[in-house]
């Protein structure tokens, strides 16, 4: 059965990390600010728990400074011949892939200039920081 909207906002709480869990939880406003879908607004955070919770307690989302450190989330994701014998986990992969860069976009150019009171630049405009 697959999670509801509702019940990845509970999840997002029961993370261990707070500031993991806040970021996660002002990217899921900023998504419904810019009227996403709920299916969407939800697989986004879904995927974002997932990595939180592969980081744990002691590491903070803006702490990843090398892209080695989202790969080995991201490889997590691989799985052999014998359990997926069509290779559907690179989709999986590539997926999961696109959400993270999206929170890390929203992150560097809309959280961090709102918190320097500077102003607000069109997505389109967005820079992709690279580690």
């Amino acid at each position: 059965m697959p999670v509801k909207l509702e019940t990845s906002i509970k999840n997002i709480q029961l993370l261990d990390n707070r500031n993991n869990a806040q970021l996660i939880h002002e990217f899921y406003l900023y998504l419904r600010s810019v009227n996403t879908s709920e299916s969407y607004q939800n697989q986004n955070i879904k995927a974002l728990i997932n990595m939180a919770k592969f980081y744990g307690k002691d590491s903070e989302f803006i702490q990843i400074s090398k892209k080695e450190e989202i790969l080995s989330f991201l490889d997590t994701k691989i799985k052999n011949k014998e359990e997926d014998p069509d290779g559907k986990w690179m989709r999986t992969w590539n997926d999961y892939l696109q959400r993270i860069k999206y929170f890390f976009r929203w992150f560097y150019n809309e959280k961090l200039r709102q918190e320097r009171n500077e102003e607000s630049l069109d997505p389109s405009d967005w820079l992709l920081r690279l580690f």
